[in-house]
């Protein structure tokens, strides 16, 4: 009877452990849609701050209505300046079907210093060709209006709610002899 009685606690412990763990993840998310002749182009733009990749917060791009193959690229701006989101050459490519995906890692306490999330397409498909005949411009993503829940288009400026996800995993606790 000892025995199980210290089972009865252990699972008990267990249980409220699990029960503390439940994670609140709050989400910036935002659309965009293409820019002049990407203008069937469509974006959305996740940023989890509880979330992280290389160290950093993940912000993860996905695109549709893209040239199919097409090399594309994912930068930061705020006037003159340019740096590239997540890892160099801060590229991905269309598939078949001009859909593509990309994943980075940015500081979110620093995101907010920037203006514009700018992505272009390499015409050449050489991402280190920066030459502005080789780019034109897919999206333009406001940061203000992305870390405030704003959609990212200046024609729609319907406001957006930040998801918050709450995860309650399912506890799954196995006792043998």
């Amino acid at each position: 009877m000892k025995i199980y009685g210290h089972w009865v606690k252990i699972v008990a412990f267990l249980i409220f452990v699990f029960g503390l763990s439940i994670g609140v993840f709050a989400e910036s998310k935002i659309t965009a849609k293409g820019q002049g002749v990407h203008h069937k182009a469509e974006l959305k733009v996740f940023l989890n701050e509880n979330i992280y990749y290389g160290g950093k917060n993940r912000i993860e791009f996905k695109a549709k209505g893209l040239e199919p193959r097409g090399l594309y690229t994912v930068w930061l701006l705020k006037g003159s300046a340019m740096a590239g989101v997540g890892k160099s050459p801060y590229s991905f490519f269309a598939d078949n079907l001009g859909q593509g995906t990309y994943v980075g890692g940015v500081e979110a306490h620093k995101l907010g210093s920037w203006h514009t999330i700018k992505i272009v397409i390499h015409e050449d498909s050489d991402a280190e060709n920066m030459d502005e005949d080789n780019l034109t411009t897919v999206f333009l993503v406001d940061i203000e209006e992305f870390l405030s829940g704003k959609k990212g288009t200046s024609e729609d400026q319907e406001l957006i709610k930040p998801k918050i996800s709450i995860y309650k995993g399912p506890l799954k606790i196995r006792i043998s002899n």
